[in-house]
């Protein structure tokens, strides 16, 4: 799992102004329609899973929750077989080695193209002028070592920030809106982003931004799954 860096605190930041306006913000993009069916199910290769679950304390601090956060992998992880089966997709299971500086790089590489592209997204004032009016991104063609290594056709990454509101946390909700000030609450933000192994390009991207959502039990994780999923290619 990785840290939030600064940018990435900038964006939470931009969420929570988002999802006071509205419930909940989501979107997919796509440079395709239907996968390639070279074979009868494509192979999608499940990238390392970067989710972490927080509880917001009283003073709107998260602290992560590790417990929460083992058990959310393992709900995501049976979720996206079962979205994946019944697309008729096949989801490729690899583990990446974390001694081999390529693998390191490609997963760091695709993690900072995708939370690139939801910035972009999100964020006015950190969208980069080439890529307002269109979708176009690439991780690059070393993503074809990976392609070699577990013959699998597109690569699938999902991030997840998911917070909790506590009890503490809820009573200062109450009182600051009896003096007409918001605190936030609990917010999920996440993305799912596709990439096409052959060629290293970011064919279809979602984002989640919302208020709700529950990642700690398995019937709960499956709607957000298919939230993350939505307008994923035939």
């Amino acid at each position: 799992m990785q840290r939030r860096g600064p940018a990435l605190a900038q964006l939470c930041g931009m969420v929570v102004v988002l999802l006071s306006m509205s419930g909940c913000v989501g979107t997919s993009q796509s440079q395709i329609t239907d996968l390639r069916r070279e074979r009868s199910e494509p192979r999608i290769l499940l990238m390392p899973l970067d989710v972490e679950l927080s509880e917001l304390n009283a003073g709107g601090t998260q602290e992560p929750n590790a417990e929460w956060t083992k058990a959310a992998l393992q709900h995501i992880d049976t979720a996206l077989r079962g979205e994946l089966a019944a697309r008729n997709s096949r989801l490729v299971g690899y583990t990446f080695d974390p001694n081999n500086a390529d693998e390191v790089q490609l997963v760091k590489l695709n993690g900072a193209v995708g939370t690139t592209i939801l910035m972009n997204q999100v964020g006015p004032g950190l969208a980069l002028p080439s890529k307002r009016d269109q979708f176009d991104w690439s991780i690059g063609p070393e993503v074809q070592s990976l392609a070699q290594r577990t013959d699998a056709d597109y690569g699938l990454l999902l991030y997840v920030r998911d917070s909790y509101t506590t009890a503490g946390r809820a009573a200062v909700f109450v009182l600051s809106a009896m003096f007409g000030v918001r605190a936030p609450l609990g917010e999920q933000v996440g993305f799912a982003m596709l990439v096409d192994l052959r060629s290293g390009n970011v064919v279809w991207f979602n984002r989640l931004l919302r208020r709700g959502g529950d990642l700690r039990t398995q019937e709960l994780a499956r709607e957000t799954v298919q939230s993350l999923m939505t307008g994923f290619p035939k």
